[in-house]
């Protein structure tokens, strides 16, 4: 397969942004779409409609975003008749100095191919689906020039062959998310959220940079295929290099996962990255961002294998990770947040499956989640834009007034809560398998995860589509928004790709069948295996029992709430303590914003170096120019132009200068 295909996939989205921004910038292009002139068949308006106005920005992006696309499902038919082994490209270089060889260069293989799909295709959804949603933002064009540059960005990160340029991407996708999150800037607590993303994922970069420099001076090579194929050897570039080399290279890779993927303890920032539009928070969450520190793992996975201790420390991360958020889910009332400590459960999953060796059941659920998370918040963004709010406690009674979001967002819940036959029930059960055969104290926690997981799921969707409709909320007077007094469905823009999503969340689970998938994924090991996924029926029918048990305890404890309101039975200790701590989010923002932020580094690091540099800096610097002046003062008395007292000065100096001859 020509090498070229992937250099397009990677500049389609880039052109698109350069495209997207020129339109953004332009202040003399209309900012609405024209008046339909009836003389034209009205057949014609939604064509028409693609190439006007602030559709100009759009355009240009789906119709990227839709080539790339099928370019990448070319591209995994090729991997697939190679059983996912890489296909061998030299790279190019870009500058030396010295010993260093900066290079760009593509690797492709199983694991490349699979996340090239993901990511163009769930992309390809959420723009569509965007043109709806954004309809009649001020900053539409704005909007897609930075999901262009964001999906430009993901994929650079996928394709690229060493750890460097792995970096540059992996950053960039940072920035993007930064101006994606503060979308809305107008907005005090959009700008926080943005700022607040941006520096708590560069605690965990900075962990990763350490790691890159690490490896750079022991083994000499940031090439990622030379670093996994030696990792077991201990033996990278030909270099020989010690264990603890390689259990610190894989920490510093699973710090720079922790922050990208929100695991704690640097998890804080995904709940509140939720003040971006809805369509931001689908594709970080379930295709970009957030799904770029397990790939980082998995494609290193031969590194985290080789440590006993990073493996055990992704592992327990991860397991307590997914119990906890799944906890913190259950009590939130923002259906944007429920999903957003979803999220971190899931991707809690992914982590500690790597953690156990399941590379390939990680690499499964990381697809089968980007399908059925996009779908759960492109959902609730279906509701947001009937009602106007994202608050669950104005919902209810929607499942008539919007069928097709009810529908769709059914089927992603029951994806997520892992009931067969949805894709969610086999990756989640093979990530349960590969936990019980290797560390019991991980499987326990994922199986509660997963009981939460069901119950969670279960109340949102009682208190957003059953029951009795509350009223939604007014739109905001500059906003724009349905009549929350009237829901409705949405847009076909915006249900199409929802119906879409919703057959990817059931059919994919079935690619664990035959064992294809999984050849796929383990070509792209530099010791590639045979290997299919397990079926273990005592662990299928328990997850699904506690599945069912637990969602079927939501249902009733939400359908006859007054019930049990009465018998008083939400008051039995520790419950109330329990619900408190949980609200509060086990003080853990408290923790890192009040006390961290604001009395170690503002109160105490930041007061300390102003105090040093006030004192010892500039205390240095004044004194010598202070000093300096006061030398100057005495000049003039030398040197004022008198011969009597230049002649008296050579005199002393000779005087001076002979005496010290003499005695010394």
């Amino acid at each position: 397969m020509p090498e070229t295909v992937f250099w397009v996939i990677l500049l389609l989205p880039l052109t698109a942004f350069v495209v997207a921004g020129w339109f953004a910038l332009n202040p003399r292009l209309p900012r609405s779409v024209p008046e339909w002139d009836p003389a034209y068949p009205r057949s014609w308006k939604p064509i028409a409609d693609l190439f006007c106005g602030p559709r100009l920005a759009s355009t240009p992006l789906i119709i990227a975003l839709f080539v790339a696309f099928l370019l990448s499902v070319w591209a995994l038919i090729e991997t697939i008749g190679v059983d996912g082994t890489p296909l061998g490209y030299a790279p190019h270089t870009l500058f030396t100095a010295g010993p260093l060889n900066v290079e760009l260069g593509i690797r492709f293989d199983g694991l490349t191919a699979v996340m090239l799909v993901v990511v163009t295709g769930v992309s390809l959804l959420v723009q569509i689906y965007s043109t709806g949603y954004m309809d009649g933002d001020h900053g539409y064009r704005r909007y897609f020039m930075y999901m262009a540059l964001f999906t430009t960005s993901m994929l650079g990160l996928v394709l690229a062959d060493n750890l460097l340029m792995l970096f540059v991407f992996w950053e960039l996708v940072g920035a993007t998310s930064y101006f994606l999150i503060g979308f809305w800037f107008h907005k005090p607590s959009a700008a926080a959220a943005a700022k607040k993303a941006f520096l708590v994922t560069r605690l965990g970069d900075l962990g990763m940079l350490a790691a890159l420099v690490l490896i750079w001076d022991s083994a000499g090579t940031l090439n990622i295929a030379e670093i996994n194929a030696g990792a077991e050897l201990l033996i990278i570039n030909g270099m020989m290099i010690g264990q603890s080399v390689i259990t610190l290279f894989g920490l510093g890779l699973i710090a720079g996962a922790i922050g990208k993927s929100a695991q704690f303890p640097l998890h804080i920032w995904l709940p509140d990255a939720m003040e971006g539009p809805t369509p931001v928070s689908a594709l970080v969450h379930s295709a970009t961002m957030v799904a770029a520190g397990v790939y980082l793992l998995a494609r290193f996975f031969p590194v985290i294998d080789a440590s006993t201790t990073a493996s055990d420390v992704i592992a327990w991360i991860g397991a307590g990770t997914a119990f906890g958020a799944a906890i913190l889910a259950l009590v939130q009332t923002d259906i944007k947040r429920v999903l957003a400590y979803s999220t971190i459960s899931q991707l809690a999953y992914m982590m500690f499956a790597i953690g156990v060796g399941g590379y390939a059941a990680a690499v499964f659920h990381l697809m089968t989640h980007a399908f059925f998370k996009a779908l759960l918040f492109l959902g609730s963004g279906s509701v947001n834009h009937s009602t106007n709010t994202f608050d669950m406690r104005k919902m209810g009674g929607l499942r008539m007034m919007m069928p097709i979001t009810f529908i769709t967002f059914g089927i992603g819940t029951l994806s997520l809560a892992g009931i067969i036959p949805f894709s969610g029930f086999w990756s989640k059960d093979e990530i349960l398998i590969e936990a019980w055969g290797q560390n019991k104290g991980v499987f326990v926690l994922g199986l509660l995860a997963a009981g939460l997981t069901a119950a969670y799921m279960v109340r949102a969707v009682y208190m957003t589509f059953l029951g009795k409709y509350r009223g939604g909320e007014e739109p905001e007077p500059d906003g724009h928004g349905g009549d929350p007094a009237h829901p409705h469905e949405s847009p076909r823009s915006m249900t199409t790709p929802l119906i879409i999503l919703a057959v990817l969340a059931v059919v994919t689970g079935f690619l664990t069948f035959g064992g294809e998938f999984q050849t796929w994924v383990y070509g792209a090991l530099p010791h590639p295996h045979e290997g299919k996924f397990h079926w273990n029926t005592g662990i299928a029918l328990g997850s699904l029992a506690l599945a069912l048990a637990s969602g079927g305890a939501a249902w009733v404890f939400m359908h006859h709430r007054e019930r049990v309101s009465q018998l008083g039975l939400g008051n039995i200790w520790p419950l109330p303590e329990a619900r408190a701590f949980a609200e509060r989010l086990f003080y853990l923002d408290e923790l890192g914003e009040n006390l961290l932020t604001r009395q170690v580094f503002y109160r105490g690091i930041a007061r300390a170096a102003h105090e040093f540099d006030a004192r010892i800096v500039d205390g240095v610097v004044n004194g010598v120019w202070r000093e300096t002046l006061a030398a100057s003062r005495l000049a003039p008395i030398v040197q004022n132009g008198w011969v009597q007292v230049g002649t008296m000065a050579i005199g002393i100096g000779g005087v001076v200068i002979w005496a010290a001859v003499v005695l010394f």
